[in-house]
């Protein structure tokens, strides 16, 4: 059967730019003044060979995509991720800040304690010293368990 582009566009259902690219390298039958007329058989033959590039083509193209879209969500976690260094710098500014608060803690209670039951402020904050030592070592060794 020979059909022009146009009406080959028409009887696959497709644009008339598609069927330009499906004959673009296909010769004509005949030419009747400017309009060429092309086998259809040819055509589809042409195009199952066709489809197999097309489908690697658009295959690479697929993956071409998957890396973008790995590339962007691997920026994406880089933004969100700090570095090592930096999140050491941030515990360790975090522990001597806590350890500030830890060592003042047994002179603020013993002040508390003599004060509401009367005593010596150096002694009780002596006597609370060992146990505020013991919890900031707990502390310290909270994240290796």
């Amino acid at each position: 059967m020979e059909l022009s582009t146009n009406a080959l566009a028409v009887h696959l259902g497709i644009s008339y730019r598609t069927a330009m690219k499906l004959v673009r390298d296909i010769e004509p039958v005949r030419v009747d003044g400017r309009v060429s007329y092309y086998d259809l058989g040819t055509i589809l033959a042409h195009d199952a060979t066709m489809s197999n590039d097309e489908a690697t083509h658009q295959l690479a193209r697929l993956r071409k995509a998957q890396a973008d879209k790995t590339t962007v969500e691997l920026r994406q976690l880089e933004a969100q991720l700090i570095p090592a260094e930096d999140a050491e710098d941030a515990v360790e500014r975090t522990w001597a800040a806590s350890r500030r608060v830890l060592d003042r803690l047994p002179r603020v209670m013993a002040e508390r304690v003599c004060g509401a039951v009367g005593g010596d402020v150096e002694r009780v904050a002596a006597l609370l010293a060992p146990a505020v030592d013991e919890a900031a070592g707990e502390l310290l060794d909270w994240p290796s368990r």
